[in-house]
Formats: C-alpha cells, sequence, structure tokens
C-alpha cells in the first residue's frame, strides 16, 4: 500500500511514471530540453569553443541540476514510505528509476542539437564579420586606388610643367621704350611748360614789394630799351628771378606733378604689361609687383587730382584776392588825401608836412594803379582757367605717357615657384595623406578579416563534443545517487537493498557524430577576395611610399 501511494506521488504533469515513456520530471524541465532561444546565443566573443558553448553548458548544468534535485526528492519521498523493501525483488525498473532515466536520456539527446545550433550560429556569425571585414576593406581600397590614380596624375602633371619650363623661356622682363636723352628732354620740355602755365598764379599770389616793383619796372624799362632778339628772354628771366617765393613754390609743384605723372604711367604698364596668366611659374613676384603699382598709382592719382584742383581753384579766385588789394590799396588814398587835405587846410602851421603828405597821396594812387593792373591779370588769367587746366591735364597724359614708355621691369632673379606646381604639390600631399589613411583602414580591414578567418577555421575544426565522456558520467550517476540518498535517510546499506541491486538502465545512445558543421557558402568566395584585398594593399602601399621625387 505505502509502495502505491509513492507511486501516486510519483505523477508528474498529471501522468504517472508507469503510463507513459515521454513523461519528464516537470513542465519546466520537459520545456528546458526545447532548442534553445536566439536571446541565448552568445553575441561577441567567438575567439574559442568555450565561449561559444559558455551559454550552452550552463544551461546543461542547470538541467542535471534540477534532475539531481528531482532525484533527492523522490529519494526522500520513497525513503519516508520505507520503498523499496529491503526484500522486494522486482523484475521491471522502478517507476522512479524509469521517469529519471527518461529525463537523463532527454537531455542527452537535446544537448548536441544545442550545441550545434550554437556552434553553428558561431560560425555564421565568424563567417559574416569576415565578410563584412572584406567589405569595408574594399571600399577603403577602391577609393585608395582611385586617390592613387588622381596622385599619379599630379604628379605627372608637376613633371610636365617642370620639363615645359626648363625648355621654354624662364625671363619674365620688359624693357623701355623710350631712350634716356629722349626721356630727359620730353621730361624738361614738360616741366618748363607746365612751370609757364602755372607760374603766373602764384606771382599773384605771392606779389612783390612795393619798392621791389619800382626797382624791377626800372629793370624791365632797360632790358626792353636794350632790344635785340635776347629781350624778351632775359625779361622773362627777371621776373622768374624776381619772385623768388612763388618761383620756388611753381617749380616744387610742377615736379611733384610731373613725377605723379610718371609714375603712375610706369604703375599702369607694370599692371598691364605682367599677368600672372602669361607667367605662372612668376605668379608670386607679379602678385608682389602689382600690389606696389597699385598703391603708386593710387598715391600718384591723389597727388595729381589734389595739385590740379588747387591750381585750379588759385586761379578761379585769383580776382577775388587782388580785388580785396586794390580797395586796401584805394581806402590808403582817401586816408593820405585826407590828410592832405587836413594840412592844406592848417595853413602856414602845418606847411612843412605838405610836401610829405602829397608824396604819400601819389604813392598811393600809384600803389592803386599797379593793383588795378594785377586786378586785370587776375582776371585775363581766370578768364582762361579752363583752358590752362586743359593744359595742365594734358601735359599729366603726356608725363604718364612718358613714364609708361620709359618704365623697364626685370623680375627674372626674383621668380619663386610656378603656382601650378605649387597647388598641384598641395593636392599631391592631401592626396598621399588620404590614400595613406585609405591604405590603411584597408589593411586594419584585411587583418580583421584574417582575424575573423582563423576564428571561423578554429570553429570548423574543433570538437563541439569535447566534454562528452565527463557529461555521460555526470547523467550516469543520477540514478546511483537517487538510490544512494534513498538509503542514506533510511540509514542502511544500499547493497543491503534487493531492488537497488538491479543494474542501472540508462540508454545514452551514441551521439559522437552527431554534430557535424557545414561551411557557409560565402567563406570561399571571401578568402578569395581577402587574398585579392592583400595584393592590392600592398601594391598601393608601394605607390605611396614610392621614392618619386616629385613631391619634395
Amino acid at each position: 500500500m505505502l509502495e502505491n501511494e509513492a507511486r501516486q506521488r510519483l505523477t508528474f504533469s498529471g501522468t504517472t511514471p508507469d503510463t507513459d515513456t515521454n513523461t519528464t520530471i516537470r513542465d519546466d524541465a520537459a520545456q528546458s530540453t526545447a532548442p534553445p532561444a536566439e536571446s541565448e546565443t552568445p553575441a561577441g566573443d567567438y575567439s574559442n569553443v568555450h565561449s561559444v558553448l559558455r551559454n550552452v553548458d550552463y544551461w546543461f548544468e542547470r538541467e542535471v541540476g534540477t534532475i539531481r534535485r528531482e532525484a533527492e526528492r523522490l529519494a526522500a519521498e520513497w525513503a519516508a514510505g520505507n520503498l523499496p523493501g529491503l526484500t522486494d525483488k522486482r523484475v521491471e525498473v522502478l517507476d522512479t528509476e524509469k521517469v529519471l532515466a527518461h529525463s537523463c536520456e532527454s537531455l542527452w539527446q537535446a544537448w548536441p542539437e544545442r550545441t550545434k545550433v550554437q556552434m553553428q550560429g558561431a560560425v555564421d556569425s565568424a563567417t559574416g564579420e569576415l565578410s563584412r571585414e572584406v567589405a569595408n576593406a574594399r571600399a577603403a581600397i577602391t577609393e585608395a586606388l582611385i586617390a592613387g590614380d588622381e596622385l599619379k596624375e599630379a604628379e605627372s602633371k608637376i613633371d610636365s610643367v617642370r620639363r615645359s619650363q626648363e625648355t621654354g623661356n624662364r625671363e619674365v622682363k620688359y624693357g623701355a621704350q623710350l631712350g634716356k636723352i629722349s626721356f630727359w628732354l620730353l621730361a624738361i620740355v614738360l616741366v618748363v611748360v607746365e612751370f609757364m602755365a602755372n607760374h603766373p598764379v602764384f606771382r599773384i599770389i605771392f606779389p612783390l614789394p612795393a619798392n621791389l616793383e619800382l626797382k624791377m619796372a626800372e629793370v624791365t624799362e632797360n632790358a626792353l630799351g636794350a632790344g635785340g632778339w635776347g629781350s624778351g628772354v632775359r625779361l622773362a628771366a627777371l621776373e622768374i628771378s624776381s619772385y623768388v617765393e612763388a618761383t620756388a613754390l611753381a617749380l616744387i609743384i610742377v615736379i611733384v606733378l610731373v613725377v605723379c605723372a610718371k609714375s603712375a604711367g610706369a604703375a599702369v604698364r607694370a599692371m598691364t604689361t605682367l599677368k600672372e596668366d602669361d607667367y605662372s611659374f612668376a605668379a608670386a613676384s607679379i602678385r608682389s609687383l602689382h600690389r606696389q603699382a597699385k598703391t603708386v598709382l593710387l598715391v600718384s592719382t591723389v597727388v595729381a587730382v589734389c595739385i590740379v584742383g588747387f591750381l585750379y581753384n588759385a586761379r578761379n579766385g585769383a580776382p577775388d584776392l587782388v580785388e580785396g588789394r586794390r580797395a586796401d590799396a584805394k581806402a590808403t588814398v582817401a586816408a593820405a588825401q585826407a590828410e592832405l587835405d587836413a594840412v592844406s587846410a592848417a595853413g602856414p602851421s602845418r606847411e612843412g608836412e605838405l610836401s610829405g603828405a602829397d608824396a604819400r597821396v601819389s604813392d598811393a594812387r600809384v600803389e592803386v594803379g599797379r593793383q588795378e593792373d594785377r586786378l586785370a591779370f587776375a582776371r585775363t588769367v581766370a578768364t582762361n582757367n579752363g583752358g590752362i587746366l586743359l593744359l595742365n591735364v594734358a601735359l599729366i597724359g603726356a608725363a604718364f605717357l612718358i613714364g609708361f614708355l620709359k618704365d623697364a621691369r626685370d623680375l627674372t632673379e626674383t621668380i619663386g615657384e610656378d603656382a601650378d606646381i605649387v597647388a598641384l604639390k598641395q593636392k599631391c600631399l592631401a592626396t598621399r595623406e588620404q590614400v595613406r589613411r585609405l591604405t590603411d583602414r584597408a589593411r586594419s580591414g584585411v587583418m580583421g578579416g584574417d582575424a575573423a578567418h582563423a576564428r571561423t577555421n578554429s570553429l570548423l575544426r574543433s570538437d563541439p563534443l569535447a566534454t562528452l565522456d565527463a557529461k555521460r558520467a555526470t547523467l550516469s550517476a543520477i540514478i546511483p545517487t537517487w538510490r544512494e540518498v534513498n538509503a542514506r535517510i533510511r540509514r542502511i546499506d544500499p547493497s543491503n537493498i534487493v531492488a537497488f541491486q538491479q543494474p542501472v538502465v540508462l540508454n545514452l545512445i551514441d551521439i559522437s557524430d552527431s554534430v557535424r558543421l557545414q561551411t557557409p557558402e560565402t567563406l570561399g568566395r571571401a578568402l578569395a577576395e581577402l587574398d585579392q584585398l592583400r595584393s592590392e594593399v600592398n601594391r598601393v602601399e608601394r605607390i605611396v611610399d614610392s621614392p618619386i621625387g616629385l613631391v619634395a
């Protein structure tokens, strides 16, 4: 009766041990023998079989522990019922041992299936990693080859430009189109004409004192009285030498004006004759020359415009200036006449002052006459102001032309490196660095592919069931453990229990050849591509590191 009660307690999942050979210890134990879930597949480290099968081994040990605990529980229940009896003889295997044997056999058969799934997944993952590394290396080497072709093309252009420079004309210069003698003759003529055109306005601005002007008038009369063909020249020379301040200022302004016009002409010729497009190998020197020429042109133009504007305004305002002086002279005449009238009215008491007052009136009237002559001269100058301005502009243009024709430059000794070569060198350096980075990336991809291939080979050549004997021994110890625990609880020797003298029945089939890993179809193609990439990486490295000598 106790054996029947124990048999009832051994009912698992709604079935008795002897009613169905597929009965398992419990529902979760039965579920644990199912194929592994995707989440149990280790992601990442596939360096060795242990890393791949770590989860499978854990799962196996966990299931073994479950069966062992169940065996101990059953042993305790049977021992509580003093089962099996010491003298009970059984022909059939005990129901509990059937259940435990079935659980062990199910776990034994599920273990290689899980191992195969896990190992095949690791092989496929390593092969996929190999394919990814190959694809990354192929992309990098393709970019590197394209950049390498660009590098060769740039270096070829540098060589071509240098050869063309060696065979072509390397002089960067132009000569003067006006001789030295002609230049100085024309320059002197321009200065003289410009001086004669602008000297009168300075005579108006800086007149002579009255006493000097009287002496100048006497000298002029003597010169005219002498006659002869040189009388006009002598008269002009006397006037120029008499008006020292006006002459010096006019001469300085005219010289500055001519120099500015000449400098502007030389600057314009430098900018129009030497072009970077015509002398690319001297681009840096030409740019420097153009910067200087632009500065000279700007300053010369500003100075010339200021001088011409000053002269124009001075001629235009000359009548007003002289008119003011004439008004002052008339006021002086009126004051002298008033004094004379006062002396005359005083009678004999001031008779001695009469001659002096009369002389002052005469001098004042003479000054008024001189100012009227100057006013007439100033009005004549102002009337011809537009014509004189055009003459000034024409003379400035002539000086500009003289400077343009006389200018000569020679930049041959200052030639730097060709701008095209400089640009190509910079491109070559950038391209070399790009190719080097891409080559390093491709080399890293090849090394990663080699590592993935090594892992794949290691997994394919490994023995996933290397722990088969140990696991067989572990499962084979489950039923003896049940018997030992049962006897220990009952404080008897297991060998004294007749039922335990029956041999352990555990059908652990041969599974040594059940795990056969398949080589992925893509492995061969990936390896062939990897070998090709390795040779291409070496070829690109030779291109980048070759001492071509074009990019120093």
